[in-house]
């Protein structure tokens, strides 16, 4: 029997998880891919040490580290590596029974690649052994095989884009009359839950339906808040909301809004067009209660997805940035344990009526959220990966590290395909990993429905000003008319005819200036009845100082004036999207 270090993985990830046009399919393929770990971990032999990642970590990552007792660790590992395959296999034909395209056994067997790679192993060598394991794997990844998958001149998938569709539903004509899609095999089945001319390989296939329970859409996300405000201020409220939901089937979100409800969109979704007045009539009034209480609610179009991931991980899982590398498996396993127990604090957090969570992988992080919770969750998710993470491994740490997380966001339309939305998040974490070397930085993108784009990148924290706080303050302020947006209005003309190319200027004593006389004026206090005027003067000048001097502080971390007026840009947008 001999002590081995066994590196296990499975690829592909972000294409499979990204590759999705519903919340269902990214939904689904982060679970899928968790399952097949899982179920290669639950397969190792008998008191494995089990070091990456923690058992309690639900959303397990794509790979594991561990330390195994064998005596043939190349059967071992070929045996993981075909169990994994022949659940992916049982796991794809669930939906079948027994029905199956010509192809779709070679889309499902060509899909996973699965390396493994083992060392024997002497505990007191854990550094260099882990050093090495990395090392081959990285090198077995360079020269791997793959089998090449003909498939030539039939439809692709709709997910993918990738592989032939396989399973289809018939395009809607405008007189009412279905028609399969063109260049179809002739065995591609028809699935009926499918959207219209929508047509998916045996890969996607398998993804879309792997997960029975239910994602919510980019609807339901964008209106979460609303509707969830909504049905706790009355029990009438509540009545109206679940009679306008009945009355279709299925039921669909974007039915909230009154752009959809036309013959055309009810067509498209096999919906009975003699429920369409009604529908109308149910959804003004849920609107106009919407508007009508003190909390000013809108049926928001706008939604957010967070991307983040931790900082430079690779150098803390070389011991780089360790007083004692001599520790590194104890490193090891402590970080495995924190960032499990972060991952279940950060997939309960984020729920209804805050947004919901895709995957939660400890220092990998992906979830929807409604507008008005944005700046809480991203401030909330920070504070507990330092309190729960950073803090406790302090004993480990040189002078000076920390463990830290940089963040995309992306705020796009429910419309906005999905993967162009969940590209903009991915691309918001790497400006943010940009920022500087030390990163720990956010990144902001809203996408407008137009066309329009705004985004902006500052760190979480830097000189003493805390810029996400600053942004979501200004949103408070202009939501309960403290200020008007006239002063982001007025600098921004004033200004950006000001800068250089790279959307910088210089002269940022005189920005302060003018960010402070244009703040004033677009203050908005109201006196109270019996209230003194000199107590009203004081209260005004108090909320005006205060907005200007972080505006300012903003301004004086913020790299460029760009940058800076996209904040103030960013933070105007989410507020007209959150309050009527």
């Amino acid at each position: 029997m001999s002590r081995y270090l066994f590196l296990f993985t499975i690829s592909p990830v972000q294409s499979f998880i990204a590759q999705a046009r519903k919340t269902q399919d990214l939904y689904s393929g982060s679970r899928l891919l968790s399952h097949l770990i899982e179920t290669a971990i639950n397969e190792l032999p008998q008191h494995s040490e089990i070091i990456f990642p923690s058992k309690n970590t639900e959303s397990k990552p794509n790979r594991f580290l561990a330390v195994v007792d064998t005596e043939n660790i190349q059967k071992m590992g070929d045996d993981l590596k075909k169990i994994v395959q022949d659940k992916f296999i049982e796991i794809s034909k669930a939906e079948m029974k027994g029905e199956y395209p010509a192809n779709f056994d070679k889309q499902i067997e060509s899909f996973l690649q699965i390396q493994w790679v083992a060392i024997e192993h002497d505990e007191s060598q854990y550094k260099e052994n882990y050093k090495d394991i990395e090392r081959i794997l990285g090198g077995v990844k360079n020269v791997r095989q793959f089998s090449q998958l003909e498939e030539e001149g039939n439809r692709k998938c709709s997910l993918c884009g990738e592989r032939n569709a396989l399973f289809y539903k018939p395009v809607i004509k405008e007189d009412g009359t279905k028609k399969k899609p063109a260049y179809l095999q002739n065995d591609a089945i028809e699935i009926e839950n499918f959207d219209h001319g929508e047509g998916l390989c045996a890969v996607c296939f398998t993804k879309r339906f792997y997960e029975k329970g239910e994602f919510p859409s980019t609807a339901k996300i964008a209106l979460m808040d609303t509707l969830y405000q909504l049905e706790i201020i009355s029990y009438e409220n509540y009545v109206l909301l679940d009679r306008f939901k009945k009355n279709v089937d299925p039921f669909n979100d974007q039915l909230f809004f009154e752009e959809n409800l036309n013959e055309s969109y009810f067509r498209k979704h096999d919906l009975k067009i003699k429920l369409l007045s009604c529908i109308k009539e149910k959804q003004k009034e849920i609107e106009k209660r919407a508007k009508q209480n003190d909390l000013r609610l809108k049926l928001s179009k706008y939604y957010a997805v967070i991307a983040f991931d931790g900082d430079s991980m690779g150098k803390w899982l070389s011991g780089e940035k360790l007083n004692d590398t001599a520790g590194l498996k104890a490193f090891h396993t402590a970080l495995s344990e924190k960032l499990g127990a972060f991952a279940e604090y950060a997939k309960n957090y984020l729920a209804e009526p805050r947004g919901k969570t895709v995957y939660a992988g400890g220092d990998d992080f992906l979830g929807f959220v409604s507008l008005k919770h944005l700046f809480d969750v991203a401030k909330t998710l920070r504070e507990k990966f330092d309190e729960q993470v950073n803090q406790p491994l302090e004993e480990f740490k040189l002078t000076g590290e920390n463990l830290t997380f940089s963040a995309g966001i992306a705020v796009a339309h429910y419309k906005t395909p999905l993967s162009i939305v969940l590209d903009w998040a991915r691309k918001m974490e790497k400006e943010a990993k940009n920022i500087d070397d030390n990163k720990d930085a956010f990144a902001i993108a809203v996408l407008k429905h137009s066309g329009e784009i705004h985004k902006t990148a500052c760190k979480w924290k830097k000189d003493g000003c805390e810029p996400l706080a600053v942004i979501g303050n200004l949103v408070e302020v202009l939501a309960e008319d403290v200020f008007s947006n006239t002063f982001i209005k007025n600098l921004d003309s004033e200004f950006r005819r000001l800068m250089d190319k790279d959307g910088k200027f210089a002269e940022k004593h005189l920005i302060e200036t003018e960010i402070k006389r244009l703040v004033s004026r677009s203050c908005m206090v109201k006196r109270e009845a019996g209230e003194p005027k000199k107590n009203f003067e004081t209260r005004k000048q108090e909320e005006i100082s205060e907005l200007s001097n972080s505006l300012c502080n903003l301004l004086q971390i913020s790299k460029t004036l760009e940058n800076f007026l996209s904040a103030l840009h960013i933070a105007d947008f989410i507020k007209r999207e959150i309050c009527a």
